[in-house]
């Protein structure tokens, strides 16, 4: 699908309004409005063109228009207005349409973009080992597409993100076969960004000398080819003068970068407080304990007002919308998202309240097993501290054992909720553990006991207002 790039907004409108006009041409005009809003610089009306264009095609069924629009959210997201998070959700909806064995050309194309969205928010994140079966994915795509330029960018991006989590000689290969494809097409901005992986490999391996020797080529051809050299470049040479003890030159050199990353109309925050970071050490080596100090409390002032995640309502309203809508699989992706972002934040609050969404997306697709498994790879030391989450997370836990045919661990939590004090306050909860005790014991051909057993939680939902679940259980009490 390819926008109308000659096309007036206004008439397009007045098209769009039309009651005679198509449906399928009104995904298309608005395919096109979107692209005249990106022209426009008018990211609101690009993003609700895109939304609403989103939402034609799940309501007529048009998927291969939904697979587009999903993938140009993503793409326009993770790469113009910087919302890594939010791209996830469109990359995992397209996925999710896309054949696992891709049979077209299309179906390549569109599997090539999915795993570059994917590769490249995980990125941003400075999430590398997610990335990392992402860009393997993305290499298959590139190979199958046959360009020489998207498989050097494939290569690269492995390489990249093979150096961050320390495989550093399976990052070597990947960068000189990225090196060989970019000087075959003869790009040379792209040769020096895969010297600069070339170097910090060397730096992880303590080659100081030869790394700031190569940075600095990559310096010189930043400068020739595009008038200024990257900030990440700046900040690399830096480190790698640390280890030559260029104490100097790393100072020099660390300052521009930091003056770089932190320019009011194209900030880097993250990378300037590495940068910051980086010259506290320089000063504390020339010992220069006031700057030293200085510097790092420039460091922990901007760490701080960077914003890092908290689960929101926002968060828990876009996986109800998604699990209302029956869209389980986008919702645990996005519950799973938020999962590792409150694990990285150190919120352990927030990060049971995250597993608990996603206990709740792997409930709705009945998948017993996933449950079973996230529970005996968590820590469960600090559940018992979440008043809001630990006895619905528990039900839900017992059910799944149950489901899988580890009845005496079912039990055992059950009646770790049933002796809860916090049950008295939670009605609807008490009814749910009532209704798995009966499960539970007739399971164990116990069936007098699981008859009493569901008679109490019949009572209780009748109190606590769900009557439909009442009436379910009633005529399973009955044998109706």
């Amino acid at each position: 699908m390819n926008p109308d790039y000659s096309a007036n907004e206004e008439d397009l409108n007045k098209e769009f309004n039309k009651n005679s006009t198509p449906w399928i041409r009104k995904v298309n005009i608005l395919y096109t409005l979107a692209y005249l809003a990106g022209q426009s610089h008018d990211k609101d009306m690009e993003l609700e063109y895109l939304t609403n264009g989103i939402l034609l095609c799940e309501t007529h069924g048009f998927k291969e228009e939904l697979i587009e629009f999903n993938l140009t959210m993503g793409g326009i997201l993770v790469n113009k207005y910087s919302h890594p998070v939010d791209a996830l959700k469109y990359a995992a909806a397209a996925e999710a349409l896309l054949p696992e064995v891709p049979t077209t050309t299309a179906e390549v194309a569109d599997g090539w973009k999915t795993t570059q969205i994917f590769g490249l928010a995980y990125r941003r994140q400075d999430k590398h080992s997610e990335s990392l079966s992402h860009w393997r994915s993305h290499l298959v795509f590139s190979d199958l597409m046959g360009g020489i330029q998207s498989r050097a960018y494939a290569n690269e991006m492995l390489a990249d993100a093979l150096c961050y989590i320390g495989d550093l000689e399976e990052a070597k290969k990947y960068a000189e076969v990225a090196r060989d494809l970019y000087i075959e097409e003869e790009m040379l901005n792209d040769v020096a960004d895969v010297d600069g992986i070339l170097a910090r490999i060397m730096i992880a391996k303590d080659m100081f000398v030869p790394a700031r020797n190569l940075l600095l080529e990559v310096r010189s051809v930043q400068r020739a080819v595009s008038g200024n050299s990257k900030v990440a470049t700046k900040y690399w040479i830096g480190i790698a003068c640390i280890g030559t003890g260029e104490y100097n030159l790393a100072e020099r050199t660390l300052l521009q970068a930091k003056k770089s990353a932190f320019r009011n109309w194209q900030s880097n925050f993250k990378l300037g407080v590495k940068i910051a970071e980086a010259l506290a050490q320089v000063y504390t080596f020339q010992g220069k304990l006031d700057e030293a100090a200085e510097m790092l409390a420039q460091a922990k002032a901007v760490a701080s007002r960077i914003p890092t995640p908290k689960p929101t309502k926002a968060r828990t309203k876009e996986i109800n919308d998604l699990l209302m809508s029956n869209q389980p699989q986008i919702a645990q992706h996005v519950a799973g998202q938020l999962v590792e972002d409150q694990s990285e934040a150190g919120d352990i609050s927030g990060r049971w309240e995250a597993l608990f969404e996603t206990v709740r997306c792997m409930v709705a697709q009945d998948d017993h097993q996933g449950i079973v498994n996230l529970w005996d790879q968590t820590s469960t030391s600090s559940l018992d501290l979440q008043d809001d989450v630990v006895l619905k997370m528990k039900n839900f836990v017992s059910h799944a054992l149950y489901k899988v045919q580890r009845i005496e661990e079912a039990l055992e939590i059950n009646q770790e909720i049933l002796n809860d004090s916090r049950l008295d306050y939670d009605l609807q909860q008490k009814a749910y553990a009532h209704e798995n005790r009966a499960r539970f014991l007739k399971a164990q051909k116990k069936n007098a006991e699981s008859k009493k057993f569901l008679q109490i939680a019949i009572e209780e939902n009748i109190e606590a207002g769900n009557y439909e679940r009442a009436l379910k259980i009633s005529k399973k009490l009955n044998g109706k």
